[in-house]
């Protein structure tokens, strides 16, 4: 898998997720699940993004976030109101949109999932998509946003704006999230597949570099690097995925602030 995959991938399924509400009427959330994976493996045979199309998938269903500016061109937005309506299309998903989304989630076989007692990825899909995500919330930050409202996501837009008005660039900014998020909880895909010790290594790893100085000093840098170092080793890559999936779509609803 290379950056040129996730380029690729994302471009086919905005393409898709596009043409879908170019039509008279809206797509549901399954759809939207399935379709833009299909899209993505259609394009690059390899899932690069399963975790943010569950997570775009309901915000594409959301009205569009109103974001105020003010006179100095940095926006806000309503976190709660955000919460409450994307609460409502996931409570509003049907027992065809959760079948949607179960066959999603086999077409890309995603790494670490193992085998659950109940609501298993592989078995029948539950009538709402909320229970099996309710049960993976306890293993999965992708599933946990379904159930609390996405709450890091909205954290992670709340910082994106709070850099945006300190001044710092997009780049910057989401180099601190991604930083923020592995310091406050270990990533999921990482602790699926390399256990509970290795997601805290990375957890301090990521707090070491917050602590080591000012953003772009020497030490930062250093500390940067050791922390990327630390997640490329030979054989046991430690591909922090949930990770970009928050960013990703704290970025869908922060990313005019920066525009601006």
């Amino acid at each position: 898998m290379k950056y040129e995959d996730f380029c690729r991938a994302a471009h086919e399924i905005g393409c898709r997720v596009e043409a879908m509400f170019s039509g008279e009427e809206k797509p549901t959330l399954g759809e939207l699940v399935r379709e833009s994976v299909a899209a993505m493996l259609g394009r690059v045979g390899v899932n690069t993004s399963l975790g943010t199309i569950l997570l775009l998938a309901p915000m594409c269903l959301c009205s569009e976030v109103k974001l105020e500016y003010s006179g100095g061109g940095v926006a806000r937005w309503d976190s709660s109101s955000f919460r409450d309506e994307v609460c409502q299309v996931l409570q509003s998903a049907t027992a065809a949109d959760s079948q949607a989304i179960y066959e999603a989630i086999r077409m890309t076989q995603p790494g670490g999932l193992g085998v659950s007692r109940e609501h298993d990825v592989s078995s029948k899909a539950p009538a709402s998509i909320l229970e099996a995500m309710r049960i993976a919330a306890a293993w999965d930050d992708i599933a946990l946003q379904y159930t609390n409202g996405f709450e890091q996501v909205r954290e992670g837009v709340d910082y994106l704006f709070g850099c945006r008005r300190r001044g710092r660039s997009l780049e910057e900014s989401v180099r601190m999230l991604q930083l923020v998020l592995l310091m406050q909880r270990p990533d999921s895909l990482i602790v699926r597949k390399h256990g509970q010790e290795v997601g805290r290594e990375i957890q301090k790893r990521a707090s070491d570099v917050l602590d080591s100085g000012e953003y772009g000093s020497r030490s930062f840098d250093a500390a940067w690097e050791e922390l990327d170092r630390s997640m490329r080793i030979s054989g046991k890559r430690r591909n922090p995925g949930t990770t970009a999936d928050l960013i990703a779509a704290a970025l869908f609803l922060a990313q005019d602030a920066f525009a601006q």
